[in-house]
């Protein structure tokens, strides 16, 4: 089972991605279960359990690159994909080693 965490504070951009990775992955017959964090403690191990990370870039007043390079000090294993609508932070993501998702909705 692929454990995936979604990091997004917009209620409309989580559905969207929720509804993408269900077709996905039921369309792929892939056991999956899929969590939602809008409130960060970094320290915290909760980020060990996850195979697959989507963090927007954007979280209130946190900045969803440094979430992940503290998120690399203690995981190295999961997947982190930066979801972002500003091309600006695309170059930024490289730095943590995530892969980057321009937002679908532009």
């Amino acid at each position: 089972m692929i454990k995936i965490l979604i990091c997004e504070d917009i209620e409309r951009d989580k559905l969207h991605l929720h509804q993408l990775l269900d077709s996905f992955l039921q369309s792929n017959k892939i056991s999956y279960k899929i969590d939602y964090l809008e409130n960060f403690d970094v320290g915290s191990n909760l980020f060990l359990e996850y195979d697959l990370i989507f963090l927007d870039i954007e979280l209130g007043d946190y900045n969803g690159i440094e979430i992940a390079s503290k998120i690399r000090t203690y995981n190295r294993s999961s997947i982190i994909i930066i979801t972002s609508s500003f091309k600006k932070y695309l170059i930024d993501g490289y730095k943590i080693e995530a892969l980057t998702l321009q937002n679908l909705y532009n």
